[in-house]
């Protein structure tokens, strides 16, 4: 789908508000102070999908936004440039674009976990030319390790059959990994409730929820 363009960079086109544009990827004024020369662009971008030439940004284009010391880069300013490193990315790439440094391509191939498309999808009918090309972004943090709380999570769990199908023990495999996961969740509820009836009432739940899981993953 995307080997026709010639560009250094190809993002996903679609659109944000100020409000999103300001929790997601950097706050204006804050952007205004730090460079007042560079104006910005109408579009977003978000980084859960991007293809990019390698070689083209160095570290020095990021002097300034991130600390490179330590175990792990940091956002030097997070009071500007939110959601880690996205709105430190699409500044610099941005910039670089408006320089004509670089170039770069909005395309249409992202589908979003609430886009009307997600729905459309017919899992039965899923082959190679059965649909034109596109990426499932389930976008956003993860702070529960429950699938059926995914919209669609049904097609996660068709392509993650089809993976653990061409490995050695791939179901052994995939079943220790399920277990490890709700096992940790198990935790998270004893952990994050007092040892009462309504606890142990929500926790035979959990039991009761995952071993359905279970024979549901081997299937």
């Amino acid at each position: 789908m995307l080997e026709k363009y010639d560009e250094d960079f190809i993002v996903a086109e679609e659109g944000f508000n100020p409000q999103q544009s300001e929790e997601a990827f950097f706050n204006k004024l804050g952007l205004k102070n730090i460079d007042p020369a560079f104006t910005l662009p109408e579009f977003r971008f978000n980084m859960g999908q991007l293809v990019f030439t390698s070689g083209l940004l160095k570290r020095k284009d990021f002097n300034g936004l991130i600390d490179w010391n330590g175990d792990t880069a940091r956002n030097i300013r997070p009071e500007v440039f939110k959601c880690k490193e996205q709105g430190i990315v699409n500044y610099i790439l941005l910039k670089k674009m408006a320089a004509k440094e670089i170039t770069l391509r909005r395309v249409r191939f992202r589908i979003g976990r609430t886009h009307n498309e997600l729905n459309k999808i017919c899992i039965d009918q899923m082959t190679k030319d059965a649909h034109k090309g596109f990426i499932i972004h389930w976008s956003g943090l993860k702070t529960h390790w429950d699938l059926k709380n995914i919209p669609r999570h049904d097609i996660i769990l068709h392509f993650e059959r089809m993976y653990y199908k061409k490995i050695k023990y791939g179901s052994i495999i995939r079943l220790y990994k399920i277990a490890c996961i709700r096992l940790r969740r198990i935790k998270h509820v004893i952990a994050n409730q007092k040892i009462s009836f309504k606890c142990l009432k929500k926790w035979s739940e959990v039991l009761v929820s995952d071993v359905k899981y279970y024979f549901s993953a081997l299937q």
